[in-house]
């Protein structure tokens, strides 16, 4: 018909059962609740997809859209870790109850190019991803899992992008502004610079099983004060004003094909960054897991995922914060449990070892329940 419409109605309910109370305050700046007993919360999203040409209108575009609001308080940060342990529950960047409009983009192909304009959630462009994306309702929740940090891209950019495929490759350019763009969305455009991304992605077989490797390079030109040198007179500093970057390297297998449901399956995937350092407040990390889909034949709507994440600081992170900082690592376990084609529940579990010094094990349990339309 030329118009596809995804709504997703989620449910969450999340707990800790060991950690302390340590990211109370990010969670009161974020208006989000700051206890460490379990609390309930939900979100709805709608993703629009419209076909130009199945419309008439022109031929090889789309448009592409995602309304979403989150309905608090459930805390998005919990016992001292940096990364969020539910995406969905900080996400959008606006105060709970509001609606936004994170995405709104265009897309049009000719042959092998493909070019994208148009404000965009960085975690719709992950969304045929079968590990990373899922938006913290559909398969990880963890922010590390959901789509791993950069410390050089928003939440929401207002971005252009061009693509060209060659064989089994495709390079992309892509420039976006460097500050988030939820809310503001042309307030002072690239007033303060432009972030440009650089990828080459191939997708292809071995061994007869669908596989890929990709690299990325982010690059920026806002200048910054080194964090190392931020709280010094300026008549102090050593360095000059610096630029922050970013070198991901990511990979997938699938492992197993799906018996019961075409296309999919149970595969290794994972992601490496390292940045140029200081002001980019990650100096490394690392995403890496195992996730499946229609691996039981009495049982084509469940999934399951295991992830494991890590993630060291520059040196200057610390001396900003003013508190002592370790490296942060994580595993998240979650199931889905496929009751029908439009509705899941899913048990998740997080443990973590947070980066704010001297914080305890955080262990938080939950539940999900999704239903789509």
């Amino acid at each position: 018909m030329g118009i596809k419409l995804d709504l997703y109605l989620s449910g969450f309910t999340q707990g800790q059962s060991s950690g302390s109370n340590d990211s109370a305050s990010i969670n009161a700046l974020t208006n989000r609740g700051t206890t460490t007993d379990t609390y309930g919360s939900g979100r709805f999203d709608a993703l629009v997809e419209l076909d130009s040409t199945r419309l008439g209108i022109w031929r090889g575009g789309h448009i592409n859209a995602h309304l979403e609001v989150e309905a608090g308080p459930l805390p998005g940060w919990r016992g001292g870790a940096f990364w969020p342990v539910n995406t969905a529950a900080i996400l959008p960047l606006t105060d709970p109850g509001r609606w936004s409009l994170s995405s709104l983009y265009v897309r049009q192909k000719w042959g092998g190019t493909r070019v994208m304009a148009g404000k965009v959630n960085v975690i719709d462009l992950q969304r045929q991803n079968p590990f990373f994306g899922g938006w913290g309702f559909e398969r990880f929740q963890n922010l590390a899992l959901v789509l791993p940090p950069t410390g050089v891209t928003p939440a929401t950019l207002m971005a252009a992008s061009i693509s060209q495929t060659v064989g089994g490759v495709t390079f992309t350019a892509m420039a976006y502004d460097p500050k988030d763009r939820t809310e503001k969305t042309f307030d002072k455009l690239f007033a303060d610079g432009v972030n440009v991304s650089l990828s080459a992605q191939w997708n292809g077989e071995l061994w007869k099983r669908t596989s890929s490797l990709g690299v990325a390079y982010i690059a920026s030109t806002v200048q910054s004060v080194s964090l190392e040198e931020n709280y010094l007179p300026s008549q102090l500093r050593q360095r000059g004003p610096v630029s922050p970057s970013n070198l991901t390297v990511n990979f997938g297998h699938q492992l197993w094909t799906s018996p019961v449901r075409p296309g999919k399956g149970t595969g290794l995937y994972g992601r490496f960054g390292i940045t140029g350092g200081d002001p980019n407040p990650i100096q490394s990390s690392m995403a890496v897991g195992i996730s499946g889909d229609g691996f039981w034949r009495s049982r084509p709507w469940d999934g399951f995922g295991v992830g494991v994440y890590r993630y060291s600081w520059t040196k200057g992170l610390s001396s900003t914060l003013q508190i002592s900082l370790q490296s942060e690592y994580g595993i998240e376990l979650f199931y889905n449990l496929g009751l029908t084609p439009w509705l899941s529940i899913s048990p998740n579990l997080q443990v973590i070892r947070p980066a704010t010094g001297g914080a305890p094990l955080l262990t938080a349990l939950g539940l999900r329940s999704v239903i789509r339309f």
